[in-house]
């Protein structure tokens, strides 16, 4: 036999050995031989118990190691970058493939099972443990058992008995009346037709991501085209009195009502403006008291007092 052939007996003893334990910066080779050493051994795969509550299986030939536990482990930094390239090495030599379960990373060592087959050993009770040869040991190699993967067991769906007063279909019929998430496209062409200045004295509207969170909600009970007839009606009705137009979310709050007909008036506050009457100025929406007298009184001249 030639000396590259064969295997050497090397007991797991040696890795506890303070030749192996000493601080040092591993090798490549060293780093290679202490994943085969990590990796399980027993044909059974073992259940481990991380600290988040998961739990992953580890089978044979396997180790569930971390980049920064291995780099320590090392003595290669902390960085993680050597360790990363040495094990990337590997899996581009097919000697080494990663898994990945429940989120977490485990290690397969590829050619595990034909470099350390399972064996069984029979000693004859007189042999002296010191004197141990391959004469006096029957060896046999056993082929470790196919583990079914765990699958989680499906629990079927309960479907409630149909009755004329079922609380279960009441609340299936409740589900299929809440109104479609509208369209992106929707929400935008509605935010996209207010303003971003007054088209009266130029101050901005104040438009934000907020206004599109309202639009979708608010597009749930009003048609878009509806909204978007509401706006032109409102920027036609400043331009005619001249009036300062509302910051976005204020506008949204306080939707007004032109009288159109599949539209009901949506506001977020307890007072709502009357069929066909745009809503009072707001003293929030001006930049002075003096600007804010004016408009109201162009109002109430137009309109008449509403409070």
């Amino acid at each position: 036999m030639k000396i590259s052939e064969g295997y050497i007996r090397l007991s797991r003893k040696f890795f506890n050995n303070s030749y192996w334990t000493q601080q040092r910066t591993f090798s490549f080779a060293e780093a290679w031989l202490d994943l085969i050493q990590m990796a399980r051994f027993e044909v059974e795969p073992a259940q481990k118990i991380l600290p988040n509550g998961k739990r992953i299986w580890i089978n044979r030939g396997e180790l569930h190691a971390g980049l920064r536990f291995l780099s320590s482990r090392w003595g290669w930094g902390t960085n993680c970058d050597k360790t990363k390239k040495f094990i990337d090495f590997h899996i581009s030599k097919d000697e080494i493939v990663r898994r990945i379960e429940q989120g977490e990373s485990l290690l397969c060592l590829c050619n595990y099972e034909k470099y350390n087959p399972v064996v069984s050993v029979c000693v004859t009770p007189f042999d002296d443990c010191n004197n141990l040869s391959i004469s006096n040991m029957d060896i046999q190699t056993v082929t470790p058992p196919v583990t079914p993967p765990v699958t989680p067991p499906v629990t079927p769906p309960v479907t409630p008995p149909v009755t004329k007063n079922n609380k279960g279909n009441k609340e299936n019929k409740e589900n299929n009346n809440i109104p479609p998430i509208p369209p992106h496209e929707d929400v935008d062409e509605v935010y996209n037709a207010y303003p971003t200045k007054c088209i009266v004295k130029g101050r901005k509207t104040n438009k934000s991501f907020k206004d599109k969170e309202k639009i979708k909600k608010m597009l749930r009970t009003i048609t878009k085209d509806n909204m978007l007839l509401t706006i032109k009606q409102y920027i036609d009705d400043c331009k005619k009195h001249k009036t300062y137009m509302q910051n976005f979310s204020t506008f949204l709050n306080n939707f007004p009502d032109y009288g159109n007909d599949d539209k009901q008036a949506v506001s977020n506050n307890a007072s709502e403006t009357a069929s066909g009457i745009p809503p009072e100025p707001n003293i929030e929406d001006y930049p002075n008291d003096y600007e804010y007298r004016k408009d109201l009184k162009k109002y109430w001249i137009t309109y008449g007092r509403t409070k």
